[in-house]
């Protein structure tokens, strides 16, 4: 009889230590839950932030001012540029990891007071190709520890969720600092109001594997900076009026990117190789308070003839899209200064023109001069970051023009 209750008191035991293990994972399940709605209201409430970021009519601009905007950007895009679907046929040494792995990209939130985290983690865990590292940097954040508690409670066996954090707010060049020391051949970095559809990674590595984009930082938004004006002085990159830069994609001029598009420089996203991100620092930048994205660009496209190009969307399909929240960007708290879309006190509008400029005067180049027939072979474009240098520089462009006859303009 002892021997015959021995079976029941193992399957008893057995039974028992099942049942902690449920209850632990529930316990640890309820716990993670807690610590996301319980960081104040609406911190974590991802389908009322999904539909905030959704465009309405009364966002959209004016008819005119739509078609004006739409022909200034549809005269950079090029008919043999492909679209989504050509990129995705394109031969490509990416392979698909997986159901239970992860690909080799890590991916960088910068975060310090939008309450967007939930919302990035879950759609990035969401992948159709999950990142093996996702990093949450969070510097000098008022929300600091609210941040780093709901970054916490979301482990996955996939990817490795981890948080930087310094109480001095490095700001934008920190975030690529840290990207830079990423483990993985690839990263991504994320500004706090984008949330990718759940392709969009997966779309991102194949491209990046492909011999037609495998050579250039990939983004979802870009700009394309100024040409020259007619006294030769470039204007203000939001300048409107066909007088400035074109940004692009943008919702509420009817603007959508349906075929690949090389700009000037990307904002809010960028892929590429994490060896790259050294060439950040191969100049002193001209402020550490803004323009890196500016940097990125402009650097890799000097030393390491690196295209910056924003890739196509399906519009019907916003599971392709980087910004399926697209008007999160105009709303709510900001990493950025006060008015930073305006010329108003304490916008950082002029700082980022001033770098631009000093960066063309250094010996950088944009689109527009590439395209341009005067700056073809055997002509110059001289650039100038200020009125004083270009004072200073006149008797250089006189000797020129003389030496060529006087047909140097």
């Amino acid at each position: 009889r002892r021997g015959a209750l021995m079976p029941k008191r193992h399957a008893w035991r057995l039974a028992a230590r099942a049942g902690l293990a449920s209850c632990a994972c529930v316990l640890i399940a309820l716990a993670a839950l807690w610590s996301r709605s319980g960081e104040g209201e609406g911190f974590c409430a991802r389908d009322a932030l999904l539909e905030a970021g959704q465009l309405t009519e009364s966002d959209l601009k004016p008819a005119g001012a739509r078609a004006m905007r739409v022909a200034e950007f549809e005269a950079w895009v090029r008919d043999q540029e492909p679209t989504l679907a050509d990129i995705m046929r394109l031969p490509s040494a990416f392979k698909r990891p997986g159901a239970n792995e992860s690909a080799s990209v890590t991916v960088v939130l910068n975060h310090f007071q939008r309450r967007t985290l939930c919302a990035q983690l879950e759609a990035l865990l969401g992948q159709t190709v999950v990142p093996s590292h996702i990093w949450v940097v969070v510097f000098g954040s008022p929300i600091a520890d609210t941040l780093e508690r709901v970054a916490d409670s979301y482990a996955d066996a996939r990817t490795s969720v981890a948080v930087v954090r310094s109480q001095l707010n490095l700001k934008y060049y920190g975030r690529m600092q840290v990207a830079a020391r990423a483990p993985t051949r690839f990263v991504l970095v994320l500004d706090d109001d984008m949330i990718p559809g759940s392709l969009f990674v997966e779309q991102m590595m194949h491209a990046a594997h492909t011999r037609e984009l495998g050579g250039a930082v990939l983004g979802s938004i870009g700009w394309l900076l100024p040409r020259p004006q007619g006294d030769g002085r470039f204007g203000s990159y939001r300048d409107l009026n066909g007088s400035g830069g074109v940004y692009f994609p943008d919702e509420a001029y009817g603007i959508l990117v349906e075929r690949a598009v090389e700009t000037d420089y990307l904002c809010s996203m960028w892929f590429l190789r994490t060896a790259w991100l050294a060439m950040l620092f191969r100049e002193a930048p001209p402020t550490f308070a803004t323009a890196e994205d500016l940097q990125v660009s402009l650097l890799l496209r000097k030393y390491a003839r690196v295209r910056s190009v924003v890739m196509p969307v399906d519009p019907g399909d916003k599971r392709t899209w980087a910004d399926s929240a697209h008007r999160l960007a105009w709303i709510g708290a900001t990493t950025t200064g006060p008015g930073a879309k305006t010329t108003k006190p304490g916008s950082n509008t002029p700082t980022r023109d001033r770098a631009w400029w000093l960066g063309l005067s250094r010996g950088g180049n944009m689109r527009s001069m590439a395209e341009r027939p005067e700056t073809q072979r055997g002509q110059a474009l001289l650039v100038a970051a200020d009125e004083g240098t270009a004072r200073a520089l006149r008797p250089i462009y006189e000797g020129l023009s003389r030496r060529a006859g006087g047909q140097l303009r």
